[in-house]
């Protein structure tokens, strides 16, 4: 219907009325006389009253512009209003103005008033089509209209100027029309695109006319708001104008970094700060940061200004967001062995000299001062009588400097008097506990707890002695302190390479940073000897013998005799020290220089009957024999040599090896060695021991007699035989040179190649029937070793194949009495498969995964946990070991666990990236406050852990299941020592065994998780051959196989007697406490090596053939025996060198509790 179309098109105004131009309105009438009748009728006699008539003469159409509204209003005159579409009625009378207009103009025509921009459009383009009798507009368009700027005066910091123009008349009046952003009007008059060219200052400055002065930031605004866009308009030169006013751009300024150095309590630090470069100036953010966030937005620099523009802002924001702040460097960035955050940011390590001294004396001190000045770790060897001294100088200009200054100072128990006595020389306050440390100096030896706070330097008195551990190492690392200062015990202190990266680590740097380290940082003076004073003290107990009381029989060993007071002696007159004879015939003689010629006189000695009598002789010869002891040895060895294979003491076997090695009683080395072959595959069930030397001495011999076959090839034979291989590169290629397949992997190379024992775990124990666990947990590795090679091409060994190879090689028999050639032999070259770290853990991994799938299959409790595979591994062993859905028997492919899936391609990049930048300069918050007395929080870093006031109970309950409590002594033996150990798992147990890692932190009285993390599982691999407490994410769980252990050992108590220790650490009556902790932690091949060190002869040797036989190397053997002397005297037994020796002061005490273990406890190990 045409009504409705109408009304849908057009709006009706505030009254409900529609308003349509005369012509529309007749249009609209006849379009709706078809639609008239009783519902519907048209009133149009408005319009058919009206007349058509032709314009009248007197009409007139005007254009006023009324200044105050700043609009253009249509005007009519002899006409009573306007129709629309050019129609205009006056009276009954409507006519058209004119029917040739453009409908453009029509549209104009329409508005009643015309405001803001159209103003200028109007009368530019409408008005020119309007020029006849009809139509006016009082408004003009000027084109001619010019203005300059003069520059009247330039001062340093203002300006005189004045703008001219040709038509001042129409200058003064000049205004801006509103919502017209191009053109300035003058009365009647516009002036087109002037809105532009005189902004802001310039319009009040053309209407004035007068010189005016503009100076501070009024005029920079000016120059950079008004003048720069316009200068060309106004005539002005702006070469002159910048020259003179130099005003920068910040948004064009680039952000660069610049090294400060600063001091904090005394120590120096560096720091990249973030700055603007402006010119050759380096101006830091946080200078302009009050500036910026007041709103300003010029400053002044020396002889110009710098501009914060919108788009400066815009990039400020940005750099706020992203927290662009000061960034404190790292002392490997300050050393420069650490360069790549320092070169992204454009910078170089500052410049660091130590100045020459007359005395090495002066030449330590400057060496100290100028690390502490850059806040760099700082160690010297020699100058032991002068160091202590030096560090007390040091540790009062650090107190003078802060009064609120903690101190640290580790070193042996036997220097803590030499520390204390240049302390208190020094007037400096110190102390032996860890309470009211501010402003003191706490010294402490290694067996001693520490408190946990922000030092202000952490002094290590011969920090490669007290620093013989991965326990202490990592420990001592986690303190927190501004700097470290150290003296090395020797001058080769980084010889060995692991004991380097310990010390480093503990100083806060790594292994790359060693050699940087060593030229900067470190110095070498002369060696000062202290004297022959023996440095540990009395293993026995202090105790008063009544003469006329005879002492209980085999209780102890004598007491040594006093000693006269101490002369000191030079080392020559040390020549003539008197040694005392060892009364012990089974401990510390090891004569070799004549075994040979013995061995050959003996080689057909036989006896026809003899008694088996006990022999215990580390390295035992012919000498070291009883006579009854050697007629049961040529009698037994009779018996061997005949095939009658009779047990005896493993030292007469040694003796028999030893005549073998040597080819005593053969004729050729091939039946010799085939002779040593049997020999140990007959006696190895009876004698573990065997595996631990004799499987290296047949390589051994196989490469000293050039026999036909290859080392390998006996390895791989070994490892067949199930012998115990202790090298994971020489067992693992022996096995791959045989190209068996996955599936018959031997036992001891994989335990070798995993971190997971699973002959431990219960689930093994219960359902390994037939072999059934260990053939499917092979069957794991063999289907992934398929899927790799149908995916990549490659068995499981060529993915992870290191690139890097190595030469096995060693001195042969070692650790045997052999007098052979003792040159350096080659056993094979081989991958360095111990820097495959991925592939322990991939085999890790899938063993686990394999035992969840098959433990669901056996609907067995628990889930083993610390599993990581990528996803495609994960898929593969879920199909080779599907599970059934117990409703309708269906296999389903569901996985067992949930692990973390890793990223394989990243995976072995990921195990070489560390996080070498480590914010060790940390800081306490600290006020003025009055200190108040608070009980410190202390770690055990270094410390033994105390035994709980409660036994935990091992006994199994009669009633317990099958498949319960299987590992109750294992379990205690992990925790029962440790209390910090006992809280965590109990927080553990009643939070559902899981629970986030700070909230774990907070509970452990300041102690580091980390450590007890370390702790724990050291010990549980040790007894569980698996982890006690895993992270997983941000969370420690504990592992569910035993987690019922830790319940019942928890829930069980057994009250302690007063006075009495639990049973699993025991104490011995006739030794010092502190001694007694040693020789618990002492094991067999621990008091083999102090025994091996006592004889002194072919120590390097025999060292290397011990370390083998434990499957550690011969630094590490001797750490671990510094490491039990450090946790129970506090200080070490064993100085490092080549070879490792005993100080000779110390020897007597050592040899007294050599023999008093030979006495007691090594006979039964």
């Amino acid at each position: 219907m045409p009504l409705q179309r109408f009304i849908n098109h057009r709006s009706p105004n505030q009254n409900g009325v529609y308003r349509i131009s005369f012509p529309k309105a007749e249009e609209l009438c006849r379009a709706l006389e078809s639609y008239v009748g009783d519902s519907f009728r048209i009133q149009k006699d408005s319009v058919d009253s009206l007349r058509i008539t032709t314009c009248p003469a007197g009409f007139r159409l005007t254009w006023q512009y009324d200044q105050s509204r700043q609009t253009l209003r249509r005007l009519l005159q002899n006409a009573d209003g306007y129709l629309g579409d050019g129609w205009v009625y006056l009276d009954r009378s409507v006519w058209q103005i004119n029917s040739d207009l453009p409908r453009e103009v029509i549209k104009w025509l329409n508005k009643p008033e015309i405001s803001g921009i159209d103003i200028f459009r109007f009368c530019n383009k409408i008005k020119p089509q309007l020029e006849h009798g009809h139509f006016a507009c009082d408004l003009e368009i000027e084109s001619d209209f010019q203005a300059r700027l003069n520059i009247v005066k330039m001062l340093k910091q203002s300006m005189d100027v004045q703008v001219s123009t040709n038509k001042p008349y129409l200058a003064s009046a000049l205004q801006e029309i509103r919502d017209d952003t191009d053109n300035l009007i003058s009365g009647n008059t516009i002036l087109p695109g002037w809105r532009q060219k005189l902004p802001g200052q310039l319009l009040p400055l053309t209407r004035s006319g007068a010189v005016e002065r503009l100076q501070g930031n009024e005029l920079l605004s000016f120059i950079q708001d008004d003048l720069t866009p316009n200068a060309r308009n106004l005539d002005v030169d702006m070469s002159v104008v910048q020259n003179t006013y130099r005003i920068l751009d910040a948004a064009l300024c680039s952000v660069k970094f610049k090294l400060e150095q600063g001091f904090e309590h005394g120590v120096g630090y560096y720091q990249a700060v973030p700055c603007l470069s402006v010119d050759s100036d380096l101006i830091p953010l946080s200078v302009l940061d009050r500036k910026i966030e007041s709103g300003a937005r010029f400053i002044r620099l020396d002889d110009s200004w710098l501009e914060f523009n919108q788009q400066f802002r815009s990039y400020y924001a940005s750099w706020k967001q992203k927290s662009i702040n000061p960034i404190r460097l790292t002392p490997q960035e300050v050393m420069g062995s650490y360069l790549n955050r320092l070169s992204r940011m454009g910078l170089q390590p500052p410049a660091i000299k130590v100045e020459n001294a007359k005395d090495e004396r002066e030449q330590a001190h400057l060496l100290v001062d100028t690390m502490q000045k850059h806040g760099l770790p700082v160690g010297f060897s020699g100058l032991q009588q002068e160091a202590g001294d030096l560090f007390a100088e040091v540790c009062s200009s650090l107190l003078t400097q802060y009064h609120r200054t903690k101190i640290l100072w580790l070193l042996p128990r036997r220097k803590l008097s030499g520390a204390a006595s240049s302390l208190k020389q020094a007037k400096v306050p110190y102390k032996t506990d860890g309470s009211r440390l501010e402003g003191q100096v706490l010294i402490a030896s290694p067996d001693v707890p520490l408190p946990d706070v922000q030092w202000t330097v952490v002094i290590f008195t011969d920090v490669d002695a007290i620093v013989s551990g991965e326990r202490q190492s990592k420990g001592y690392s986690a303190l927190r302190r501004n700097w470290s200062v150290c003296t090395f015990s020797r001058e080769d202190w980084d010889r060995d390479i692991l004991r380097a990266q310990r010390m480093l680590r503990v100083l806060g740097l790594d292994s790359a940073d060693l050699e940087i380290f060593k030229q900067l940082c470190v110095g070498n003076f002369s060696k000062q000897t202290d004297g022959f004073l023996s440095r540990l003290a009395s293993p026995f107990k202090k105790i008063l013998v009544n003469d006329d009381t005879d002492s209980p029989p085999g209780r102890a060993v004598a007491i040594p005799p006093r000693h006269e007071p101490y002369v000191p002696r030079s080392k020559e007159a040390a020549k003539d020290v008197f040694r005392p004879t060892f009364t012990v015939s089974t401990s510390l003689t090891s004569p070799k220089s004549r075994f040979l010629e013995q061995a050959r006189r003996y080689a057909t000695q036989t006896e026809q009957v003899a008694q088996s009598v006990p022999f215990m002789q580390y390295w035992p010869t012919y000498e070291s024999m009883s006579n009854v002891q050697r007629k049961w040895y040529f009698y037994w060895r009779s018996r061997i040599r005949s095939g009658d294979y009779v047990p005896t003491d493993l030292s007469y076997m040694f003796l028999h090896i030893y005549e073998i090695i040597h080819l005593v009683g053969f004729n050729n080395p091939q039946a010799a060695f085939d002779y040593l072959v049997n020999f140990w595959k007959q006696f190895r069930s009876v004698q573990p021991k065997l595996d631990n030397y004799l499987i290296d001495w047949l390589a051994d011999f196989i490469v000293v007699y050039k026999l036909p076959q290859a080392p390998l090839t006996w390895y791989a034979h070994a490892a067949a035989q199930g012998g115990k291989l202790g090298d994971e590169n020489l067992a693992l290629d022996a096995w791959l040179s045989t190209n068996a397949q996955m599936i018959a992997i031997p036992d001891t190379v994989l335990n070798l190649i995993s971190d997971y024992r699973f002959s431990k775990s219960k689930f093994y124990q219960q359902e390994n029937n037939g072999g059934f666990v260990e053939r499917e947990l092979r069957n794991g590795l063999h289907v992934i070793d398929e899927h790799l090679q149908r995916t990549h091409g490659k068995t499981f060994f060529d993915y992870y194949r290191p690139s890097q190879s190595q030469y096995v090689r060693r001195q042969p028999f070692a650790s045997a009495v052999y007098e052979g050639p003792r040159e350096t032999i080659t056993i094979a070259q081989t991958p360095r498969w111990t820097d495959a770290a991925v592939m322990k853990s991939s085999v890790t991994s899938i063993l686990k995964y394999t035992e969840n799938r098959l433990r669901r299959q056996k609907n067995f409790r628990g889930t083993l946990r610390g599993i990581e595979l990528p996803q495609d591994w994960i898929i593969v062993l879920d199909t080779a070991f599907p599970l059934e859905d117990a409703a309708t028997g269906e296999q389903v492919i569901a996985p067992a666990y949930e692990p973390i899936v890793i990223d394989l391609e990243k995976a072995e990049e990921l195990t070489i990236i560390s996080d070498k930048v480590q914010a060790r300069l940390q800081t306490d918050d600290e006020s003025d406050a009055i200190p108040i007395d608070e009980p410190q929080v202390e770690s055990t870093i270094g410390a033994p852990w105390e035994v709980p006031d409660q036994q935990l109970s091992t006994k199994r309950p009669a009633d317990t299941p099958a498949h319960l409590l299987t590992e109750l002594q294992e379990v205690a033996n992990i925790i029962a020592t440790d209390k910090v150990a006992i809280k965590l798992l109990s927080h553990l147990q009643a939070q559902q065994w899981e629970i986030a890692q700070d909230i774990a932190q907070a509970i452990l009285d300041g102690e580091f998780l980390n450590v007890v993390l370390d702790r724990i599982n050291e010990r549980a691999i040790e007894q569980l051959a698996d982890q006690l407490v895993v992270i997983e994410g941000n969370n420690i769980v504990v592992t569910e196989d035993y987690r019922d252990e830790i319940e019942h050992l928890l829930a069980n108590p057994v009250p302690i007697a007063s006075g009495v220790a639990p049973s699993e650490q025991p104490l011995y009556e006739d030794l010092d406490p502190t001694w007694t902790n040693f020789v618990n932690k002492m094991q067999a091949h621990h008091w083999e090596a102090l025994n091996a060190l006592l004889v002194g002869e072919d120590v390097t040797a025999r060292l290397d053939g011990i370390a083998r036989s434990a499957y550690i190397t011969s630094n590490l053997l001797v750490d671990q025996i510094n490491e039990f002397a450090l946790d129970s005297i506090g200080d070490i037994v064993i100085e490092a060198g080549d070879p490792p020796h005993i100080e000779e002061e110390d020897w007597e005490s050592l040899r007294q509790i050599m023999a008093w273990a030979l006495e007691h406890i090594i006979r039964e190990q």
